[in-house]
């Protein structure tokens, strides 16, 4: 996995990162006038799909979540430590999370 590096000037901070496309290249992050990076452009990508994954029937709890039935929680909490352990978290341009969709 592909861990971005920033690094840059006093505007912008160069990341690299995963395309939709599955190639890694980068990205300008544009800095905060107090140094620090503005993260509105970079999302929290989940591989696999969060969607899919709970789409799959191993997560009842969670398809009562998105059916706007009530989950049971102590179910629901031990569906999400073992949905939590089988995903990577990435960081990804925004436009490109949203380009990628639930490919991967």
């Amino acid at each position: 996995m592909a861990r971005p590096t920033v690094y840059g000037n006093n505007t912008y901070a160069k990341v690299y990162s995963y395309h939709a496309n599955g190639s890694i290249a980068p990205f300008k992050v544009q800095r905060n006038a107090d140094g620090s990076l503005d993260l509105s452009s970079i999302s929290i990508d989940h591989s696999p799909a969060i969607s899919i994954a709970i789409k799959s029937g191993r997560f009842p709890e969670f398809q009562k979540l998105n059916e706007g039935t009530k989950p049971n929680a102590e179910k629901l909490k031990t569906e999400f430590n073992a949905l939590n352990k089988m995903v990577t978290y990435m960081l990804m341009e925004r436009g490109q999370n949203s380009a990628k969709g639930n490919k991967w």
